[in-house]
């Protein structure tokens, strides 16, 4: 999970770089979960077309994070 706000100078090598080492082996990780902060910037939209481009990539905002956290505890708990 990669968590952004406001990081469109960065955030395309950032991702590129990290699917690079996903593509070719050197990292275990199978989807790349980015977390739109409320980005005032162009951020969402550069992720936005990344997304479209790599399976590996998928963008949701924070309240939708939250979401998923809340239920990944609510699974967690023993009954």
């Amino acid at each position: 999970m990669v968590a952004v706000k406001n990081q469109e100078e960065s955030i395309e090598c950032y991702l590129r770089n990290l699917l690079f080492r996903i593509i070719y082996g050197k990292e275990e990780v199978k989807n790349i979960l980015v977390v739109d902060l409320n980005s005032k910037d162009n951020t969402k939209k550069i992720v936005e077309k990344l997304e479209k481009e790599y399976e590996q990539i998928n963008l949701i905002n924070w309240k939708e994070c939250k979401e998923l956290m809340e239920n990944i505890k609510e699974s967690w708990k023993v009954t």
